[in-house]
């Protein structure tokens, strides 16, 4: 009877390291999903930023085309022209 016990309790050993392991190996596969999913949600944030800043700058560069001081207005063109040719070119 006694060897009996000693095997039941052998066995029941056995189930419960089974039960751990199995456990074990569900948390770190919760943990690892958990890490890839924070890693992708990082690279989106980073995407989105990315791709507003680039926006921001093609607007920016919309509103201003021309931004140094070395262009040239219309009406210095044009006077330019007049004083090379000699034609006169009206503002209409």
């Amino acid at each position: 009877m006694k060897q009996q016990q000693g095997a039941a309790l052998v066995i029941v050993m056995a189930l419960l390291a089974g039960a751990l392991m199995l456990g074990m190996s569900g948390m770190q596969s919760a943990l690892i999903d958990e890490r890839l999913a924070g890693n992708y949600r990082a690279t989106i944030i980073a995407q989105m930023a990315a791709e507003y800043g680039a926006a921001e700058r093609i607007k920016e560069d919309s509103y201003n085309k021309y931004p140094d001081s070395s262009a040239i207005s219309c009406s210095d063109l044009r006077e330019r022209i007049n004083e090379k040719t000699g034609f006169l070119i009206s503002k209409d």
